[in-house]
C-alpha cells in the first residue's frame, strides 16, 4: 500500500487494484486534486500488467458527496472552459480504461460523484446506498458524463425521470432500473467488489477491451457496428487468449 494526500492505493488481492477515496470528513468531495490523484493512480494501474482489474471506493462508508460547491461558485466565468475540460478529461479517461472498473460504493453518491461512478465498467452499492442528482438545486445541469452514461444504463426515459424531477434514489430502485449492477448489505460491498473484480479479470483481456469500446460506440448505426464488432473480432481471432480458449474447449469435451 502507498499513501497520498486525497486517496490510498492498496492490492487487496493479486491482480487487483483498489483506490480508496480518504477525505471522510468532507465526504470525498470532488475537487480537482481528487481527479488527478485518481486519474494517476488508474493509469498506474493500466500501465501495470500485473493488475487485472480496478475498484474505486470511499473511506468512512461514504462514496462521494459530489462536486465542492463552495470552490465551485468561485470558479472565474473565464475559467469555467478549463474547469468543464478538466473534468471531461479524466471522465473519458477513467470510462475508456482497458481494464475492468468497478465503483464500490457505500452511502451517499452524489452528483459528479454520481458521475465518476457511472464511466465505470460495474456498480456494487450497499443496501442502505443511495444517488442523489442535486443539480438543478444549485442550478446547473447534470455534468461529470451523467447526462452521457445515465441514459445508457438505464434508458432515455427513467434517466429523464432521474434528472428532470431528482429526489434520492435509494438501493431497491437503482437495482430495479440498472443504475446499480448489484446490490448487497452493507458489510458486503467491499468483497463483493473483489469477488466481481475477480471474476472480470478472469475474462480474456483483449476481448474484453474490444467488447468495451464497441458497446461505448452505442450510437453507430446498425452497418458501423457490424465493421466495428468485424474488426474487433479478426484482432480476436489472431489472439493467444483465442487459441488457448479453443484447446480448453475442446479439451473438457473429449
Amino acid at each position: 500500500m502507498s499513501n497520498t494526500h486525497l486517496i490510498r492505493i492498496e492490492t487487496p488481492r493479486p491482480g487487483i487494484r483498489r483506490i480508496v477515496m480518504d477525505r471522510p470528513e468532507r465526504r470525498h468531495v470532488v475537487t480537482p486534486e481528487l481527479r488527478s490523484e485518481i486519474l494517476e493512480a488508474v493509469m498506474v494501474a493500466e500501465a501495470d500488467l500485473s493488475i487485472r482489474a480496478i475498484i474505486l471506493t470511499g473511506s468512512g462508508r461514504n462514496f462521494s458527496g459530489g462536486g465542492d460547491l463552495s470552490r465551485i461558485s468561485n470558479v472565474p466565468p473565464a475559467e469555467f472552459p478549463q474547469h468543464m475540460d478538466a473534468m471531461h478529461r479524466f471522465i473519458t479517461a477513467i470510462a475508456n480504461c482497458s481494464k475492468p472498473t468497478i465503483a464500490a460504493i457505500e452511502g451517499v453518491a452524489a452528483g459528479s460523484g454520481v458521475g465518476n461512478a457511472l464511466a465505470m465498467d460495474m456498480i456494487v452499492l450497499g443496501n442502505s446506498g443511495y444517488f442523489v442528482f442535486p443539480f438543478f438545486k444549485i442550478g446547473l445541469v447534470p455534468d461529470a458524463g451523467i447526462l452521457y452514461h445515465l441514459p445508457r444504463r438505464v434508458g432515455t426515459a427513467v434517466a429523464r425521470r432521474m434528472l428532470l424531477a431528482p429526489r434520492k434514489i435509494d438501493a431497491t430502485e437503482a437495482e430495479r432500473t440498472g443504475l446499480a449492477d448489484i446490490v448487497v448489505s452493507d458489510d458486503r460491498v467491499q468483497e463483493e467488489a473483489l469477488e466481481q473484480a475477480e471474476r472480470l479479470a478472469a475474462q480474456p483481456q483483449q476481448a474484453f477491451r474490444l467488447t468495451k469500446r464497441v458497446l461505448a460506440n452505442d450510437g453507430l448505426s446498425l452497418a458501423d457496428a457490424l465493421r466495428e464488432e468485424a474488426a474487433a473480432q479478426i484482432i480476436c481471432f489472431q489472439s493467444p487468449e483465442f487459441k488457448a480458449g479453443v484447446e480448453a474447449f475442446f479439451g473438457k469435451s473429449n
